[in-house]
């Protein structure tokens, strides 16, 4: 939502960061997130406190976002450049990796970027499974990838290639990957 918010409004990407400048009681440590622009943090996103969120309501998961308007407002609207969509199909492809419960995302983004796969168009967060009794103190986070070339149908070796630099440095990391 606050990524959209940045894009749609101003045509500017804002990342998630490890949450270094907010440090309320009553919001969670390891799920939450700093959002910069430009490395200039202008807000966050985080989830309350589970011992808070459970006096309130044991089943609902809730976010706190704060965002200042001021510096989301003094970003500066990029030019909108369109180019031609690929004439070639996508494949999208489902990781679980498992890590340790206080692991934070943007490890997993760094493996991701360490990899540099040419034909990763993008990826994405699909969910996050917490289970005591089945992970013992590990969580499994599934991250969709979708491939694409411009110039060609993607072979099932190249797709595999990919897949296989992918979960290696996953699994230099230290990350179980479920196949």
């Amino acid at each position: 939502m606050i990524k959209s918010i940045a894009s749609l409004n101003k045509n500017a990407q804002v990342k998630m960061c490890d949450n270094e400048n907010y440090k309320y009681n009553w919001i969670s440590t390891i799920n939450s997130a700093e959002v910069k622009y430009n490395e200039k943090s202008i807000g966050y996103i985080a989830e309350l406190d589970i011992n808070i969120k459970d006096n309130i309501d044991k089943k609902s998961n809730i976010v706190v976002i704060e965002l200042s308007l001021d510096e989301l407002n003094n970003i500066t609207e990029k030019k909108k450049l369109f180019k031609e969509f690929s004439k070639y199909q996508a494949v999208e492809i489902d990781i679980s990796v498992i890590v340790d419960k206080s692991e934070k995302y943007s490890s997993i983004e760094r493996c991701i970027k360490n990899v540099n796969i040419e034909d990763l168009l993008k990826y994405e967060l699909i969910d996050i499974f917490e289970n005591q009794k089945i992970l013992l103190n590990k969580k499994s986070i599934t991250i969709r990838f979708t491939l694409l070339s411009n110039t060609h149908t993607l072979s099932s070796e190249e797709i595999n290639d990919d897949l296989e630099r992918l979960i290696s440095e996953f699994e230099r990391s230290g990350y179980i990957v479920k196949r």
